[in-house]
């Protein structure tokens, strides 16, 4: 588990490993047992650690202006207002990789690779990938299981303050990715997810190199709500059901997954594409 830590000198943040190595440098020599558990006892929970960060970058929000692509954080304000550096340091990276992110879309380009541009968002990204993990191999979850997939559109519902009905990385929605229904037709499917609303999927958002050109043929996708009993409704088009077509009479759904056309609609909170982008490679 990474640890966001309270400095952002030289770009670093603090790790258990970062600990440990401050305090044997303090002692000039290998920390002891006491030391090790003393250092270990000042680290939060995965959990906890992912709540905090959650929560400031909720808290940032007040702060960030501007359309996606030309999103800007005023870090000045948010230093005011009393936002610790380490998180509008991540703030800044989550803007600039979003931005990036955008305009590479829409000019067909490859996107920069986050670890290595962007290292705090790839730090939030691995350990929400930790907690995920952990919830796992527990098989406990913050969220119940949405029973059925609303196809409407209407607002957002929000029934927990604080927690985005559409899901975020501390309250990850849907927790799993949907399972495959499948359909073997008499006729086309491409032309029964034409008839069902579905539309050929952005190549940028299907998976396609770009560098190798566009394949998304067989890639569909129809913008929906999505309801939980725990957290409400995210409204439409910030869903979506992905179709695939597998053969020419042949197919399957996913019904109900964050949408990851994200310049096709207006995001429910500032950093949504970036949790998007998350959700997607860990599901």
């Amino acid at each position: 588990m990474r640890a966001f830590g309270p400095s952002v000198m030289a770009g670093a943040t603090l790790t258990m490993m970062g600990l440990l190595f401050a305090a044997s440098e303090a002692s000039a020599a290998s920390p002891s047992h006491s030391e090790i558990t003393e250092i270990n006892t000042q680290l939060p929970s995965p959990e906890a650690e992912l709540g905090r960060v959650s929560a400031a970058m909720d808290a940032l929000g007040t702060y960030v202006s501007g359309d996606p692509g030309s999103q800007v954080l005023d870090s000045a304000a948010a230093t005011a207002a009393g936002i610790s550096l380490d998180m509008i340091a991540l703030g800044e990276e989550t803007v600039m990789s979003q931005n990036a992110h955008v305009v590479a879309l829409r000019e067909h380009k490859c996107e920069p690779d986050i670890a290595s541009r962007y290292p705090r968002v790839a730090q939030l990204n691995e350990l929400a990938s930790d907690v995920q993990d952990a919830r796992k191999r527990s098989r406990t979850s913050t969220l119940e299981p949405a029973p059925n997939v609303p196809q409407g559109g209407g607002v957002s519902i929000n029934t927990v303050p604080g927690v985005s009905p559409c899901g975020e990385y501390a309250h990850p929605i849907p927790v799993n990715a949907p399972a495959r229904v499948r359909y073997n037709l008499t006729s086309s499917i491409e032309t029964w997810f034409g008839n069902q609303g579905y539309h050929p999927t952005a190549a940028y958002a299907c998976g396609a190199s770009i560098l190798g050109g566009y394949n998304c043929d067989t890639d569909w996708t129809k913008g929906t709500s999505y309801t939980t009993s725990t957290y409400g409704t995210c409204s439409a088009p910030r869903f979506r059901n992905q179709g695939v077509e597998t053969a020419a009479n042949s197919g399957w759904v996913q019904y109900g997954e964050p949408n990851p056309e994200v310049d096709a609609y207006v995001w429910p909170y500032w950093n949504w594409s970036a949790y998007v982008s998350w959700w997607h490679q860990n599901h």
